[in-house]
């Protein structure tokens, strides 16, 4: 029996001391312990050492540098902890270090950690001296390195060097693989200067495969004071059915220049009619995409009032295709996207214009859509409520005397707003 106690003593004295030292291995290191473990001989804990600062986003003294150093270059050394020591050198940033991780990128044979290492290399910020060292490195027969080093060159925005940036134009125009040419467009595209914006507007009117094109978009999008042909060309690919798959990329492009958009908003207000178009005998109705028309009402709410007397009636029109027909109730799920249709955040941003659109939904019946309109009037500028007084005059009386009391208090709330 005795014997039986002290087992079960000891077991649970075991185990005691067994959770003690996993919630010490658990718990965050303090920089003090970093330090010894990443000084010592155990890469084990060296590695876990590194992984709690950058965790902690802790700050790294000089010697502490240089010995991160001396592990990255160390071919004996764990590849997961060479792989932590980049990271931590690329955060810490500074030329010494960048030098140290882009000799390991050059020297050493194990592609995982050349790759590893190339792509932590865009946190870090290159000298031009080291830029330009960079575009020799990018002839490597290793397209994923390629890839990889066409997005570190990116990283640097407009401190790039022009040749760095001709380097780049050279892989997307010239580089047999596909993601190579896709990194290049993007790293263009985060570039920000005024020779690359030039550069994809170019690149634009080639012919390009599919999967650098939607690169291409991408980067088209992040750009400001595109050119008319360009503006054009975007549109071009909204309005043409066989570049579906390209038509939202192109929509996010156009919204991004706001205003600027203006010259294109009819082509783009056919695409939205067109997929407004009622489904009883028309045997050419284009597919209705919800992101694309998603997409579509957001560019005109960016455009602002320059759009809202070519694309109020077509969003009336978009949103009018989702009513009930009042056949069946309760009414098909296609009701919802009248009552849920991204339109009607984006009419008070047309100006005047939209309000006589938005005032003819408050002839229905349905007491969800009156409330929607009621809703939607009351984000409009009472100037812009003022221009069509007329018309709200005219069709409020039904709401401010429904039996609903919640929509009679909304209509009488746009009605004081007409002043």
């Amino acid at each position: 029996m005795t014997y039986r106690c002290c087992a079960i003593a000891l077991c649970a004295l075991i185990t005691t001391a067994s959770a003690q030292s996993a919630d010490e291995d658990d718990a965050a290191w303090p920089p003090v312990k970093c330090r010894e473990a990443i000084f010592g001989d155990d890469d084990r804990r060296a590695a876990r050492g590194i992984y709690e600062l950058l965790q902690a986003k802790a700050s790294v003294d000089d010697e502490l540098q240089g010995r991160v150093r001396e592990l990255l270059g160390d071919p004996q050394r764990d590849k997961g902890l060479r792989k932590l020591c980049g990271g931590l050198l690329c955060r810490v940033g500074g030329e010494a270090n960048v030098a140290a991780v882009l000799a390991v990128v050059r020297q050493t044979k194990d592609d995982n950690l050349r790759l590893v290492i190339a792509a932590r290399l865009r946190e870090a910020e290159l000298t031009p001296a080291q830029a330009r060292a960079l575009i020799g490195d990018l002839a490597t027969p290793n397209a994923r390195l390629r890839e990889q080093l066409a997005g570190v060159l990116g990283a640097q925005g407009r401190v790039l060097p022009a040749e760095a940036q001709a380097a780049l134009v050279q892989l997307l125009g010239q580089d047999q693989d596909l993601r190579v040419r896709q990194a290049a467009v993007t790293a263009l595209g985060k570039l920000g200067t005024d020779e690359a914006r030039a550069e994809l507007e170019r690149q634009l009117g080639e012919k390009h495969p599919p999967y650098v094109l939607g690169a291409l978009l991408s980067a088209l999008g992040e750009q400001r004071d595109l050119e008319l042909e360009t503006l054009r060309r975007l549109a071009a690919l909204v309005t043409d059915p066989a570049s579906r798959r390209f038509q939202v990329e192109a929509t996010r492009a156009l919204a991004k220049q706001k205003a600027k958009a203006a010259p294109v908003v009819q082509a783009l207000v056919a695409v939205l009619s067109e997929m407004s178009r009622p489904y009883w005998g028309a045997q050419s109705r284009r597919p209705e995409d919800p992101t694309l028309r998603a997409q579509l009402v957001q560019l005109f709410g960016e455009i602002g009032p320059a759009a809202g007397e070519a694309a109020a009636p077509a969003l009336a029109a978009s949103v009018r295709n989702g009513e009930p027909t009042g056949r069946s109730y309760p009414p098909p799920p296609r009701w919802s996207n009248t009552l849920y249709h991204p339109a009607w955040k984006v009419f008070p941003k047309l100006g005047p214009q939209a309000v006589v659109h938005v005032v003819q939904f408050l002839s229905r019946r349905d007491l969800f859509l009156l409330h929607k309109t009621c809703e939607c009037l009351l984000e409009f500028e009472p100037s812009a409520l003022g221009a069509a007084s007329k018309e709200l005059l005219a069709a409020l009386p039904p709401a401010l005397t429904h039996p609903d009391r919640t929509l009679r208090r909304r209509a009488a709330e746009v009605l004081a707003r007409l002043g």
